[in-house]
Protein backbone atom coordinates (compact mmCIF):
# COMPACT_ATOMS: atom_id res chain seq x y z
CA UNK A 1 0.00 0.00 0.00
CA UNK A 2 1.25 3.38 -0.96
CA UNK A 3 -0.62 6.80 -0.26
CA UNK A 4 0.87 9.84 -1.29
CA UNK A 5 -0.96 13.16 0.52
CA UNK A 6 -0.20 16.81 -0.69
CA UNK A 7 0.28 19.47 1.92
CA UNK A 8 0.25 22.44 -0.44
CA UNK A 9 1.55 25.91 0.26
CA UNK A 10 1.28 25.67 3.74
CA UNK A 11 -1.94 28.03 3.64
CA UNK A 12 -4.88 26.82 5.75
CA UNK A 13 -7.59 28.67 4.22
CA UNK A 14 -7.26 27.43 0.60
CA UNK A 15 -8.07 23.87 -0.77
CA UNK A 16 -4.99 22.50 -2.83
CA UNK A 17 -7.19 23.16 -5.75
CA UNK A 18 -7.65 26.75 -4.82
CA UNK A 19 -3.86 26.81 -4.53
CA UNK A 20 -2.97 25.91 -7.22
CA UNK A 21 -5.60 28.32 -9.45
CA UNK A 22 -4.24 31.22 -7.30
CA UNK A 23 -0.67 30.71 -8.62
CA UNK A 24 -1.93 29.95 -11.89
CA UNK A 25 -3.86 33.16 -11.52
CA UNK A 26 -1.42 35.50 -10.25
CA UNK A 27 1.07 33.96 -12.67
CA UNK A 28 -1.18 34.70 -15.74
CA UNK A 29 -1.91 38.17 -14.49
CA UNK A 30 1.95 38.66 -13.96
CA UNK A 31 2.92 37.41 -17.73
CA UNK A 32 0.18 39.67 -19.26
CA UNK A 33 0.90 42.80 -16.78
CA UNK A 34 5.01 41.85 -18.24
CA UNK A 35 3.81 41.60 -21.73
CA UNK A 36 1.80 44.96 -21.71
CA UNK A 37 4.78 46.59 -21.06
CA UNK A 38 7.13 45.16 -23.18
CA UNK A 39 5.05 45.79 -26.11
CA UNK A 40 3.92 49.23 -25.46
CA UNK A 41 4.76 51.22 -28.42
CA UNK A 42 6.29 54.30 -26.74
CA UNK A 43 9.18 55.41 -25.90
CA UNK A 44 9.75 54.59 -21.85
CA UNK A 45 12.51 55.29 -19.22
CA UNK A 46 15.49 52.30 -18.26
CA UNK A 47 13.24 51.32 -14.75
CA UNK A 48 10.44 50.19 -16.86
CA UNK A 49 12.18 47.77 -19.07
CA UNK A 50 13.58 46.56 -15.28
CA UNK A 51 9.80 46.54 -14.61
CA UNK A 52 8.95 44.13 -17.57
CA UNK A 53 11.86 41.60 -16.83
CA UNK A 54 10.72 41.67 -13.09
CA UNK A 55 7.07 41.16 -14.01
CA UNK A 56 7.74 38.74 -16.39
CA UNK A 57 10.20 36.64 -14.00
CA UNK A 58 7.29 36.96 -11.59
CA UNK A 59 4.66 35.54 -13.43
CA UNK A 60 6.79 32.02 -14.22
CA UNK A 61 7.84 31.63 -11.05
CA UNK A 62 4.20 31.46 -10.14
CA UNK A 63 3.75 29.06 -13.08
CA UNK A 64 6.70 26.92 -11.50
CA UNK A 65 5.12 26.74 -8.06
CA UNK A 66 1.67 25.72 -9.10
CA UNK A 67 3.27 22.83 -11.08
CA UNK A 68 5.80 21.75 -8.40
CA UNK A 69 3.97 22.58 -5.06
CA UNK A 70 0.96 21.33 -6.10
CA UNK A 71 1.76 18.54 -7.82
CA UNK A 72 1.82 14.46 -6.96
CA UNK A 73 4.82 13.82 -8.90
CA UNK A 74 7.09 16.50 -8.10
CA UNK A 75 10.25 16.10 -6.40
CA UNK A 76 10.15 19.07 -4.90
CA UNK A 77 6.25 19.31 -3.30
CA UNK A 78 5.55 19.29 0.20
CA UNK A 79 3.95 15.95 1.17
CA UNK A 80 3.64 13.00 3.04
CA UNK A 81 4.31 9.14 1.55
CA UNK A 82 3.14 6.74 3.32
CA UNK A 83 4.71 3.26 1.98
CA UNK A 84 4.99 -0.48 3.79
CA UNK A 85 8.60 0.07 4.68
CA UNK A 86 8.66 4.14 5.26
CA UNK A 87 7.19 7.06 5.95
CA UNK A 88 8.44 10.05 3.95
CA UNK A 89 7.59 13.76 4.82
CA UNK A 90 8.62 16.70 3.02
CA UNK A 91 7.23 19.52 4.99
CA UNK A 92 8.44 22.20 2.86
CA UNK A 93 9.40 23.21 -0.61
CA UNK A 94 13.12 23.81 -0.06
CA UNK A 95 13.18 21.24 3.01
CA UNK A 96 15.32 17.70 3.01
CA UNK A 97 12.86 15.18 3.03
CA UNK A 98 12.55 13.15 6.52
CA UNK A 99 12.28 9.22 5.87
CA UNK A 100 11.62 6.96 8.90
CA UNK A 101 11.65 3.56 8.34
CA UNK A 102 8.51 1.19 9.90
CA UNK A 103 11.19 -1.00 11.70
CA UNK A 104 12.69 2.08 13.82
CA UNK A 105 9.31 3.53 14.92
CA UNK A 106 8.52 1.83 18.29
CA UNK A 107 5.30 4.86 19.00
CA UNK A 108 3.84 7.19 17.68
CA UNK A 109 1.97 10.38 18.99
CA UNK A 110 0.15 12.95 16.56
CA UNK A 111 -0.11 16.22 17.56
CA UNK A 112 -1.85 19.01 15.80
CA UNK A 113 0.20 19.73 12.45
CA UNK A 114 2.87 17.52 13.75
CA UNK A 115 3.79 14.13 14.72
CA UNK A 116 6.35 12.49 17.72
CA UNK A 117 7.81 9.68 16.84
CA UNK A 118 10.04 7.15 19.31
CA UNK A 119 12.23 5.74 17.12
CA UNK A 120 14.94 3.03 18.56
CA UNK A 121 17.69 5.37 18.42
CA UNK A 122 15.73 8.38 20.16
CA UNK A 123 12.56 11.11 19.42
CA UNK A 124 12.03 12.43 16.65
CA UNK A 125 9.19 15.66 16.07
CA UNK A 126 8.17 16.39 12.37
CA UNK A 127 5.88 19.32 11.80
CA UNK A 128 3.93 20.85 8.71
CA UNK A 129 1.58 23.20 7.29
CA UNK A 130 -1.67 22.23 5.99
CA UNK A 131 -5.24 22.66 5.85
CA UNK A 132 -7.20 20.81 8.90
CA UNK A 133 -8.69 18.08 6.50
CA UNK A 134 -5.21 17.07 4.88
CA UNK A 135 -4.15 17.02 8.44
CA UNK A 136 -7.00 14.23 9.37
CA UNK A 137 -6.21 12.51 5.96
CA UNK A 138 -2.15 12.05 6.86
CA UNK A 139 -3.06 11.12 10.18
CA UNK A 140 -5.97 8.44 9.34
CA UNK A 141 -3.10 6.88 6.39
CA UNK A 142 -0.54 6.53 9.52
CA UNK A 143 -2.63 5.34 11.64
CA UNK A 144 -3.74 2.83 9.80
CA UNK A 145 -0.46 1.51 8.72
CA UNK A 146 1.06 1.61 12.04
CA UNK A 147 -1.66 -0.12 13.59
CA UNK A 148 -1.33 -3.10 11.42
CA UNK A 149 2.39 -2.90 12.12
CA UNK A 150 1.39 -3.32 15.69
CA UNK A 151 3.22 0.16 16.05
CA UNK A 152 1.42 2.16 19.13
CA UNK A 153 -0.57 5.33 18.00
CA UNK A 154 -1.14 8.01 20.59
CA UNK A 155 -3.14 11.30 19.88
CA UNK A 156 -1.75 13.98 21.86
Amino acid sequence: MEKTILLGSGNHKFSLKAQRGLYFFVGAIFLLQGSFHFWKPDSRPGWCWILTVLLTLGGIFYFFMALTITSERSNYSPKVRVTDEQIEIRSGFFQKNTILLWTDIRAITLLSYSFVFELTEGVQKVEYHTSASTSKEIKAAIWKLAEAKGIVVAAG
